[in-house]
């Protein structure tokens, strides 16, 4: 009876691993070896299976190595969100966005934002999670040296570090919360169209404001008329695409 279970935990909980592993491997060494469409291929078999920074990065590697610049964006964007803290992530994000036409200069961020999302951006929801989770712990380790010590000066240092923990436990879950939320908000998206012009309106007739081309990021603002889409660039400018032009990250 015990073989059996054995094997049923086996069959259920190991195998899928590590067929994963192996899965990832094969589309590893594809990829060292310069097989980049193979080695996408595999690593979209691996999707089937979970999704993970690291595997949305490898995505977008492949795609950048055969000059598919829209969608190595696409995938370097979705990994991001992912993990926002991953210095390569943002690394060959940027350096994918250099080697597009269209150079937008954003508009200039409040210092007071620029420093908040930067805060936001140094874990992940995993990382904040867990930091989180840490930081609960050490606020009951202090509550307890604050309960149970004797010593007076013991104690107020128990007390005013669980103050100080427990606030840095909900901004870690604010951030999580936060992270997360990014993660599920589907308004964002990549040019796919060589080039597509942007409308006053949301129709053929509407007058023409400026021209985008194929892997510039855009916010969606509206999508209440069928097959367009309302969209604002990072520099404030706003107008209306076909839907069809554009790929959501």
């Amino acid at each position: 009876m015990k073989h059996i279970l054995y094997i049923i935990f086996v069959v259920t909980f190991l195998f899928p691993y590590s067929s994963l592993a192996e899965s990832s491997k094969k589309a590893e060494t594809l990829y060292e070896n310069g097989q980049y469409q193979e080695a996408l291929d595999a690593y979209f078999k691996v999707t089937q299976k979970g999704q993970s920074a690291n595997l949305y990065y490898n995505i977008g590697n492949c795609y950048f190595r055969m000059d598919s610049i829209p969608q190595a964006l696409l995938w370097y964007e979705r990994a991001y969100l992912l993990d926002p803290s991953d210095a390569d992530i943002r690394y060959n994000l940027n350096y994918a966005r250099s080697k597009t036409i269209d150079k937008i200069v954003p508009e200039e961020d409040l210092f007071f934002v620029r420093w908040y999302r930067g805060l936001l951006n140094q874990l992940s929801v995993q990382g904040w999670t867990i930091a989180g989770i840490l930081l609960f712990a050490l606020s009951l380790i202090s509550l307890c040296a604050y309960i149970f010590l004797n010593e007076v000066r013991l104690r107020k240092i128990g007390f005013y570090s669980a103050i100080v923990l427990f606030v840095r436990v909900i901004l870690s879950n604010v951030f999580a919360w936060q992270q997360r939320s990014l993660q599920f908000d589907h308004n964002r998206g990549i040019i796919f169209s060589s080039s597509v012009s942007c409308k006053s309106s949301p129709n053929e007739a509407g007058k023409e404001l400026y021209l985008l081309h194929e892997g510039t990021s855009v916010s969606i603002i509206d999508r209440s008329v069928r097959n367009w889409l309302e969209i604002r660039l990072s520099d404030g400018k706003q107008g209306w695409i076909p839907a069809s032009s554009i790929e959501i990250i």
